[in-house]
């Protein structure tokens, strides 16, 4: 189970940062800050400190 989550976290976390990075859509990211905040976080709940 707990295999089956941490794939569903790398796969969505995988999909964020994809949106979040891609230039397309620049033109829809209205809290920029936000979504890198986001993404920090997520790294530090996974113990990932250097990716925050």
């Amino acid at each position: 189970m707990e295999d089956s989550v941490n794939a569903t976290y790398k796969q969505t976390f995988g999909i964020l940062q994809s949106y979040i990075f891609d230039p397309r859509n620049k033109i829809n990211m209205h809290h920029t800050e936000t979504a890198l905040n986001v993404l920090g976080h997520c790294n530090e709940m996974e113990g990932e400190y250097a990716g925050a």
